[in-house]
């Protein structure tokens, strides 16, 4: 099935809009197809973890040092705002940053190469999101906590 692709003003981030199929009983998609992503976005991946996570409004979870893995990220609960900043210091769009929101409702997923530093903030009551890497990731590499918008 296919997926649409948007890319943005910074290469290696690009959102992904699976097809869906339902009605008023209900709906189905494909999360991920190897060879649709490809196509799509350009790139192979081989995903080696996946995650899933659940946080109130004002919650935020952030990579702040640049990943060594690319991470697909989708909403199965809620709406997340995404926030992404090219970390690779070679790169001619470092420190550029992206932004943009995934959602559950739209199903709409965000690509994010390795090298990039990364908040995902919960912009509802509540969220749960899954994310897929292509590399380990360990607890000392991720930051919980409030937005900076909620602080104070």
């Amino acid at each position: 099935m296919p997926i649409r692709v948007t890319t943005t003003d910074l290469p290696g981030v690009a959102w992904i809009d699976p097809q869906i199929f339902g009605d008023a009983r209900g709906f189905f998609f494909e999360s991920f197809n190897q060879r649709d992503f490809q196509a799509g976005v350009g790139v192979a991946v081989d995903f080696v973890h996946e995650s899933q996570y659940r946080a109130v409004t004002g919650q935020s979870l952030s990579m702040p040092d640049a990943s060594r893995a690319g991470w697909l990220w989708r909403v199965t609960e809620g709406v997340l705002r995404v926030t992404v900043q090219d970390a690779r210091p070679d790169s001619p769009t470092y420190g550029v940053s992206v932004r943009g929101c995934i959602d559950a409702q739209g199903m709409r997923q965000v690509w994010i190469a390795p090298g990039m530093q990364f908040d995902l903030q919960v912009a509802s009551e509540r969220a749960a999101w899954i994310g897929k890497s292509t590399g380990e990731a360990g607890e000392r590499d991720w930051m919980l906590g409030t937005s900076p918008d909620q602080e104070g």
